[in-house]
């Protein structure tokens, strides 16, 4: 079960990052939290139904959980302050 998250999680950084930079970071992230919410609403569901389908959820909250952080980290950087831009990413 946590292999499919990890599964899932390893090429979401590189499409949030895409995402972000096209639609925007805060959409993203609101993309990406909302994903999160509806996947882990829906997995009790899934698990009482198939396990193929509770691994298949899993997947899928992998990619949006992975897509969080590229949003994450623009956001911070252009609310970050010059002054202070090697010590938040640091």
């Amino acid at each position: 079960m946590l292999g499919a998250f990890n599964l899932g999680h390893i090429p979401s950084p590189v499409i949030g990052g895409l995402l972000a930079s096209r639609i925007g970071a805060k959409k993203t992230l609101l993309l990406s939290l909302g994903g999160i919410g509806i996947t882990s609403f829906v997995l009790p569901t899934a698990a009482r139904f198939h396990i193929w389908s509770y691994i298949t959820i899993r997947f899928v909250q992998g990619l949006f959980g992975g897509m969080c952080l590229p949003g994450v980290m623009q956001l911070e950087r252009r609310l970050e302050n010059e002054a202070l831009e090697g010590v938040a990413f640091s």
